[in-house]
C-alpha cells in the first residue's frame, strides 16, 4: 500500500506541475500576442503619420522631427551637389592635364630611355 500512495502522490504532483506549466505557457503566449498586436498598431499609426497620444513621455521628451525628411533634404541639398562638384573638378583636372601634356615629347623620352637602349645593345 505505501508504494501505491507514493505512485499516486507522484502522479498528482506531476499533473499539478504540468497543469501549472501549461497555464503559465498560455498566459505568456497571450501576453506576447497582445504585445505584438500593440506594436503592430503603433507601427501602423506611425507609418500613417498619426502616432497615438497614448505615449506622452515619448512625445514630450523627443522633439517632433522627421528624420526621413531631414535625410532627404541633406542628400538633395548638400550631398548630391558636393559629389557633383567634386566629380566635375576631377574630370576637369584630368581633361586639362591631358590637354597640357606634350604627348610627342613624352613618347620620345620614353622611347629613348626604355626601348632604344635595348636595340643598341650588341650581345
Amino acid at each position: 500500500m505505501p508504494r501505491t500512495v507514493s505512485v499516486l502522490a507522484g502522479l498528482l504532483a506531476v499533473a499539478t506541475i504540468t497543469y501549472k506549466f501549461r497555464d503559465d505557457l498560455m498566459a505568456n503566449t497571450n501576453d506576447i500576442r497582445r504585445r505584438l498586436d500593440d506594436a503592430k498598431t503603433t507601427l501602423d499609426h506611425v507609418a500613417a503619420g498619426t502616432a497615438s497620444q497614448s505615449h506622452p513621455r515619448s512625445q514630450s521628451s523627443i522633439p517632433s522631427r522627421s528624420f526621413i525628411g531631414e535625410s532627404q533634404q541633406y542628400v538633395s541639398n548638400r550631398l548630391v551637389p558636393t559629389v557633383k562638384n567634386t566629380w566635375n573638378d576631377h574630370i576637369s583636372g584630368a581633361a586639362h592635364a591631358i590637354i597640357r601634356t606634350d604627348i610627342p615629347s613624352v613618347t620620345k623620352k620614353l622611347w629613348d630611355e626604355n626601348v632604344a637602349p635595348n636595340f643598341n645593345k650588341k650581345d
